[in-house]
């Protein structure tokens, strides 16, 4: 740690320093020779001469003259930019609106810090380069992606499916009890007119299952060891957003008129007021206080969830290739737009060996089924004729709970009316008692 990088304003522009050599004084070096001479004795004929040396040595030591020689360098310095380009990514959810049963959601993943290096060498007078080394990047690196998901609704077994049996036993006048699995509508001929007409007094059954699939495709460091926080809470906040809503009326045990939520009605004339109820996942307590919504998830089978981890690859290896997603972040590609770093400076940017990025593909299918049990619940005997609703809708969902990355697309709109139908009553239970 410690490093220190020098930032040139203009990098194309190079630094230029002039270093000098400065020479003056005297010079000394040892000497060591042989001297050879001639030595003579005697005289006439008796005179000889002999060869001898001797080794000399000795310290010569010589003036020069004084002198300076100089000599300007260019150095090129660039050691990355502060920021790379950031791209703009999609966050919209499309055809949010409460009548499409399709939405298809994007939003900008997370940000998460990376550290980088690059690759430096030396290079010789002849400009050879050599001893290619890792050095570490002056600034960190944020990887950010594209996020996206889906939410699908579908009417598994509608109230028309669901009521079909008993309807048609008695459009067609059948006297078969088994017939009138859950419900009893009127076979009166001139009541045929309506599409569920029934008589109060009798059992109407609340019922229907209903699906939605939801997928999420995140970008996490780590890989998740089960359902991502994201996938999960999307979903739960999908499965408490369905609704059953109704304003028939009900008698609970104790006699008393009640609404789908057991709630007690007030004395209108001779019958009731009118007080709508709703049913949802987390208050699903009915006539009776009977739970009538229920789940089915994974842990009822397993095959209704689905991850599939993705690692994004890349290298650090010198020349090696990344991942694309990695290179629209890293400095001196073309993905992230700064390619000339690498034309001009021949910079470039690979990640530090040790760390991981996931993508991260979520799929999971919820089924909620209205009154799995298929218990009885019995329309009041005095609630007043007239034109009664079931409907079962999802609600809106807020994204910004949780905090995570895709609240900023704020509201996910639910389905209005994902499947309902109007049941008429006329007349009630005494009529057919009485004839």
């Amino acid at each position: 740690m410690g490093e220190k990088w020098l930032n040139l304003d203009k990098p194309g522009i190079p630094l230029s320093k002039t270093g000098e050599v400065h020479t003056e004084g005297s010079v000394s070096r040892p000497y060591e020779y042989k001297h050879y001479y001639t030595v003579c004795t005697g005289e006439g004929e008796n005179r000889k001469c002999e060869e001898k040396s001797e080794t000399l040595t000795g310290t010569a030591t010589a003036q020069f003259l004084p002198n300076t020689v100089s000599n300007t360098y260019d150095m090129y310095v660039y050691n990355g930019m502060k920021d790379v380009p950031k791209r703009e990514y999609r966050n919209e959810i499309e055809d949010n609106q409460t009548d499409s049963l399709v939405k298809n959601l994007f939003w900008t993943n997370e940000p998460y810090p990376y550290d980088v290096i690059r690759w430096m060498h030396h290079q010789d007078v002849e400009g050879k380069k050599y001893d290619w080394t890792q050095a570490p990047g002056q600034y960190k690196r944020e990887f950010i992606q594209q996020a996206s998901g889906s939410v699908e609704w579908d009417v598994e077994s509608s109230m028309n499916d669901e009521y079909a049996q008993a309807r048609d036993a008695a459009a067609k006048r059948k006297n078969n009890k088994n017939l009138y699995d859950k419900a009893v509508f009127a076979t009166d001929k001139d009541l045929q007119k309506y599409d569920y007409p029934i008589k109060s007094g009798y059992y109407f059954n609340p019922a229907g299952s209903y699906t939605f699939t939801v997928t999420t495709e995140v970008f996490k460091k780590e890989k998740p060891e089960d359902m991502t926080g994201d996938h999960k809470d999307l979903l739960n906040s999908l499965i408490d957003s369905f609704r059953y809503e109704t304003d028939l009326m009900f008698i609970n045990n104790k006699k008393i008129a009640v609404n789908i939520n057991n709630d007690e009605l007030t004395r209108k004339g001779g019958g009731f007021e009118r007080k709508a109820g709703v049913l949802s996942v987390k208050d699903n307590k009915s006539v009776n206080a009977t739970p009538l919504i229920s789940v089915l998830d994974r842990s009822d089978d397993s095959t209704r969830y689905t991850k599939k981890v993705e690692e994004i690859k890349y290298t650090d290896k010198l020349g090696g290739d990344s991942h694309k997603f990695w290179k629209m972040v890293l400095e001196g590609y073309t993905e992230s737009y700064t390619q000339g770093k690498y034309t001009d400076y021949n910079y470039r940017e690979y990640v530090e060996a040790g760390q991981h990025m996931y993508k991260i593909t979520e799929t999971s299918t919820i089924t909620i089924v209205v009154n799995s049990g298929n218990v009885p619940l019995y329309t009041h005997a005095n609630m007043p004729n007239g034109n009664y609703y079931i409907k079962v809708w999802f609600d809106k969902v807020d994204m910004t709970k949780g905090g995570h990355a895709y609240k900023d697309l704020k509201t996910l709109q639910g389905i209005e009316d994902l499947d309902s139908i109007k049941v008429t009553v006329v007349g009630s239970m005494f009529d057919d008692l009485n004839n």
